[in-house]
């Protein structure tokens, strides 16, 4: 497979990185499931770090923009929680890489953890619930498994890309199902802003039955539960997006770029409830 590459400038580091396709590792089954469950572990520790510094006043959480051109907000929530996930795993799986929003790429041995200490910083500074703590590993080719962690609500969402779970409170965790919905005119409609959207864009989404607006990673995990039908999102990195593909694809989703491709790396992004209204969505949207 040719590399792709997205490279990324972290302001952090000071250097160029990049996250890459590679040869694709092959995981036996039971380290799959090891894998899975230090995910989930990873994710619920990143919570009470989370709901340490959520609904207290902007000045409280150091609060800063890490963008020149617009607002992309970054707190010590953020900062933290990167550095306590990247701490345990480099404890536990030294050789594996790790690559996340705020500390930039680790390359390791082929397999990469991807990390979003709080997908939807605004929602969360805002003290909105539209937010949560993604972890994914990558194998080269695709992530492999998937964790969007909710902590205030205790909504744990995970899946392997054959089935995918939620567990609420720490009870049991049951199966999510994707919707079966065919029709584009039923449909509801997820994006971040439509001045994002073109003028064409724009219209397919008002032929929806609703258009929500913002969301981030909640809208795929209602995606993955059968309670939004489309996803449509641009601008997206590789860790806005990897852990919520196999939470979507076990759940009997789809997940591609906008012109059907492998979304790992992300850019623009199409998620949908089911093959059949995919291929409608992207025959739509293009």
């Amino acid at each position: 497979m040719v590399a792709r590459h997205i490279d990324i400038y972290f302001r952090g580091v000071g250097v160029l990185t990049s996250l890459r396709f590679s040869e694709k590792v092959l995981i036996e089954k039971a380290s799959l499931t090891e894998y899975l469950e230090f995910a989930k572990h990873l994710a619920v520790q990143a919570g009470d770090t989370a709901l340490n510094y959520f609904r207290v006043q902007q000045d409280e959480i150091g609060l800063t923009n890490k963008s020149l051109n617009a607002f992309d907000p970054v707190t010590k929530a953020d900062k933290e929680i990167e550095t306590k996930l990247r701490n345990l795993i480099s404890e536990h799986y030294p050789k594996h890489g790790i690559f996340g929003e705020e500390e930039g790429y680790f390359e390791g041995n082929g397999l990469t953890w991807v990390i979003d200490p709080i997908d939807g910083t605004r929602a969360y500074m805002s003290g909105l619930l539209h937010w949560g703590i993604l972890v994914a590993l990558f194998d080269g080719a695709r992530p492999i498994l998937g964790v969007m962690y909710q902590p205030y609500t205790s909504e744990l969402f995970f899946g392997d890309g054959n089935c995918s779970y939620i567990s609420v409170r720490g009870e049991k965790p049951k199966l999510l199902k994707s919707s079966s919905i065919k029709s584009f005119s039923d449909t509801v409609f997820a994006t971040d802003t439509l001045e994002v959207l073109s003028g064409h864009e724009r219209s397919v989404a008002e032929k929806s039955r609703l258009v929500r607006l913002g969301g981030d990673c909640y809208v795929f995990s209602m995606l993955a539960m059968g309670l939004i039908h489309v996803v449509f999102e641009k601008g997206l990195k590789p860790y806005d997006i990897q852990a919520l593909i196999p939470i979507i694809e076990g759940a009997g989703g789809v997940v591609t770029t906008l012109d059907g491709g492998n979304p790992s790396l992300g850019g623009s992004i199409v998620a949908t409830a089911n093959p059949e209204l995919h291929e409608d969505v992207l025959r739509r949207l293009t």
